[in-house]
């Protein structure tokens, strides 16, 4: 399937069931990331957000960046070397840029993109890494729990 019809499913889908919680007088649970800094250092690019969840579910994906696609996934089953590091979470959220033009120096675009609920509080954790994988270099940040910010 292509990343733009991951997209436009995604999106069918996340509307579907907000017009039906919304219908049956539901609402969606949880919170909504954001960062407490947006901006970047200079002349910092980057094509690749991951958000590392752990004793928590992601609830719902608010939006997509123009020209980027999201996938989730669950690092425990991953053998991959990315994951390594994330071995005890509990799900993920990847966002990339389709190419090099879609590349963001900004992370206002990711305040409210993703709704997370805490399942356990004694274990939640959350971790961010922003990089640049279109690149030679990217920029490598990481941003803990204390670098964001989970609001109604």
């Amino acid at each position: 399937m292509q990343p733009g019809c991951n997209s436009a499913l995604l999106l069918f889908l996340l509307l579907t069931t907000s017009a039906s919680a919304q219908e049956s007088g539901g609402s969606i649970r949880g919170f909504a990331l954001h960062f407490r800094e947006t901006t970047l250092p200079a002349n910092t690019v980057f094509s690749f957000v991951r958000i590392v969840i752990s004793c928590g579910h992601v609830e719902a994906i608010n939006y997509i960046p123009g020209d980027w696609y999201v996938s989730t996934l669950r690092p425990p089953l991953s053998s991959a070397p990315q994951y390594e590091e994330f071995q005890f979470a509990s799900e993920a959220v990847e966002f990339y840029a389709g190419h090099g033009a879609s590349r963001m120096d900004d992370l206002s675009s990711f305040n409210g993109a993703v709704r997370i609920s805490v399942q356990d509080p004694s274990c939640f954790d959350l971790t961010v890494v922003v990089d640049d994988e279109l690149g030679d270099e990217g920029p490598g940040l990481r941003f803990k729990r204390s670098q964001l910010r989970l609001l109604k």
